[in-house]
């Protein structure tokens, strides 16, 4: 078994039962560093904050994709978050002042719809909402993450089910 880190003191392992040549070129493709075993262990065990940080890494990803992900309104997909739905509504109010009679708002796949106000206005509720939802989940869950006082408590903690 030989013992490596990357430049982000990743530690990993090849099995001696990888030839050599591929060896060579794993170690060339990843730049890995040969280290021993202790050094290798050291590396591999994580402190407790470190774990609580990893965990709260995958929050915030997750976070940032259920609180931006396209909102489907009248069969048509519209960005997500609360800056779309900021956009929209203020959309609407531009076009109220100007007189307009209906507003243009961008869909996922760029194309511009004509609505009424309240359609525009029900969309962009529609996309609060969700944004408020994840926001919510993820400020309940950083609570959770932050309080675990165990690795178990932490692995018990999931966001997966919304």
């Amino acid at each position: 078994m030989a013992y490596f880190k990357d430049k982000n003191k990743k530690a990993s392992f090849i099995d001696d039962s990888v030839s050599e040549v591929m060896k060579k070129k794993l170690i060339s493709n990843f730049g890995l560093i040969e280290i021993d075993e202790a050094e290798f262990n050291d590396l591999k065990s994580l402190s407790f904050e470190q774990i609580v940080q990893e965990k709260k890494d995958l929050l915030l990803g997750w976070y940032t994709k259920e609180s931006t992900k396209s909102i489907p309104y009248k069969e048509v997909l519209y960005k997500g978050g609360d800056a779309s739905a900021g956009a929209i509504s203020g959309a609407v109010t531009l076009a109220q002042s100007l007189s307009e009679s209906n507003v243009k708002i961008i869909a996922s796949d760029d194309s511009a719809n004509d609505m009424t106000f309240n359609e525009a206005l029900e969309l962009s509720g529609l996309i609060a909402k969700a944004w408020r939802t994840a926001f919510f989940r993820y400020k309940e869950l950083k609570i959770q993450i932050s309080n675990a006082s165990t690795v178990e408590e932490l692995e018990a903690i999931s966001w997966e089910e919304m």
